[in-house]
């Protein structure tokens, strides 16, 4: 079981918080809009916002009965933002009566895997198989750096090969970043998510944690991993390089480093080692 101190703060399990065809009706029609087809610029949030929807349509059942109109409120929102991104290119099949009060006994009854199902009907553009797909995410800083780019070739072709998709985000380095991509991924209910580091904000943890799947955090060492942990230490990474330095004679020593935590990790431990050599 979650404790509920890993839930976000606005969240707690409240089975029947949700209970009447206002909210029902909302989530219907805010589906049928969102699954036109429309014309405009290049922009993420035509791609995602079906996504967003499904996301906040599985977590209304765990919403505080005094943040339940804010949360109706933020897919009204929702809705209204996708309606003003361009031109509709396509009618879209009417939602039956009959689905509202399902979709109403699903939410009321915690049953995410209806929810899944019943969102997915209402969503032509993610079937019922679709949704049910084999996916696992993997979240790195930087395609355009090497390093990454062949963790994502050697973590994605054995997934490939056991029949799964891999649903691929590229953070940048801050923290803020990266919970944005976490929660578009959870969005799909993958069966695992690939990490890089293991410096989260308290935010992306609870998700990650009230997901209850398999994490994996690379590329670092941490005591207290969210579950599985493989990387090395960056500290000793840079102490060797120190080390190394100095074993081929060179005494006079500058260091070029890119900003993130652990490239700052390794300098330090670069420059402390140094100095304890009496190198500076």
């Amino acid at each position: 079981m979650t404790s509920p101190d890993l839930l976000p703060a606005d969240l707690h399990p409240a089975p029947g918080a949700l209970h009447d065809e206002v909210a029902a009706a909302l989530v219907a029609e805010t589906a049928t809009v969102l699954s036109v087809p429309t014309i405009a610029k290049e922009n993420s949030f035509i791609l995602h916002a079906p996504l967003e929807l499904m996301a906040r349509v599985g977590l209304l059942p765990l919403v505080a009965p005094g943040r339940r109109t804010d949360a109706l409120g933020r897919i009204e929102s929702l809705r209204d933002q996708y309606r003003a991104m361009g031109d509709p290119v396509a009618v879209p099949p009417a939602v039956a009566d009959a689905d509202a009060p399902g979709l109403v006994a699903a939410l009321a009854a915690g049953d995410l895997d209806r929810v899944d199902a019943l969102a997915a009907a209402l969503l032509p553009g993610l079937d019922a198989a679709g949704a049910a797909a084999a996916v696992a995410g993997a979240i790195v800083p930087s395609l355009a750096n090497m390093v990454y780019a062949e963790t994502i070739q050697y973590f994605s072709k054995p997934l490939r090969d056991a029949g799964y998709q891999v649903l691929l985000g590229e953070s940048g380095y801050p923290e803020a970043s990266e919970q944005t991509l976490v929660s578009a991924i959870l969005s799909r209910r993958p069966d695992g998510i690939l990490l890089t580091g293991v410096n989260h904000s308290a935010d992306c943890r609870r998700l990650l944690l009230a997901a209850k799947i398999p994490l994996v955090e690379t590329w670092d060492l941490t005591p207290s991993p969210l579950d599985v942990v493989v990387g090395f230490s960056h500290e000793r990474l840079g102490a060797a390089v120190a080390d190394f330095a100095v074993r081929k004679g060179y005494r006079r020593v500058a260091t070029l480093s890119a900003s993130d935590r652990r490239a700052k990790y390794r300098e330090a431990a670069l420059l402390g080692r140094l100095a304890e050599l009496g190198i500076q």
